[in-house]
């Protein structure tokens, strides 16, 4: 039996979560309540997609866009319909709604010990970008007064997680040290400089005291 591809609607959420709860790979976090979900796909029309068959839904993906990447979160197939080709008349359904969109380029989260998954998405064309690391940061909530602190400025996360790996802490140290590093180097040239110039000021000065004492 073949699966049928539709736009996602809230009214599918019971299955949906279902599903994704009974995926490996998939994380789920605060925004993935029914009213989170709700707000986006109100927010990005049309463009999230479930495959159903025999009336049971067997498959889904989240698709949005923030103007300029699109994004896709959370595709999940049922164990019993996998190697059907369904995941990837999802991923057809997505990229025919971000094109339309006039987005160039989509974006995937992954959980880095994800191996299954990668191997997937790098089957479908998918390259990872080494140059980048994602950072994240909590949202105050509306109304509350934002407030900095060093702990709260070391709490930078994953896409899945509110608190940072440590695999990630050496990165955003190595990060805070290299700017150190170059404020140090920045004032050690401007210091020498201004050893440099020191004689030349000194010099300007004394002609100055003779011409004003009527001196040769």
């Amino acid at each position: 039996m073949h699966a049928s591809i539709r736009a996602m609607s809230i009214d599918d959420y019971p299955a949906v979560h279902s599903l994704w709860v009974s995926t490996p790979g998939v994380g789920l976090n605060e925004s993935d309540t029914r009213s989170g979900t709700a707000a986006f796909l109100r927010r990005n029309a049309g463009m999230s997609a479930v495959a159903v068959a025999d009336g049971a839904l067997v498959g889904v993906v989240l698709c949005g866009h923030d103007g300029r990447r699109g994004y896709l979160h959370h595709l999940a197939v049922a164990a019993t319909w996998r190697k059907r080709g369904i995941a990837r008349e999802l991923l057809a359904w997505c990229f025919r709604e971000l094109a339309a969109q006039g987005i160039p380029k989509c974006n995937i989260f992954l959980f880095s010990d994800n191996e299954n998954g990668a191997a997937f998405w790098e089957h479908d064309g998918w390259s990872a970008r080494a140059d980048l690391l994602v950072l994240q940061k909590a949202v105050p909530p509306s109304g509350s007064v934002p407030r900095s602190s060093p702990r709260e400025e070391a709490r930078w996360t994953t896409p899945h997680a509110m608190e940072a790996p440590h695999h990630f802490e050496p990165t955003v140290r190595s990060l805070r040290g290299r700017d150190r590093a170059a404020t140090r180097r920045q004032r050690a040239s401007h210091s020498a400089g201004s050893r440099a110039a020191s004689p030349h000021r000194r010099a300007h000065r004394g002609r100055a005291r003779d011409h004003a004492s009527g001196s040769a």
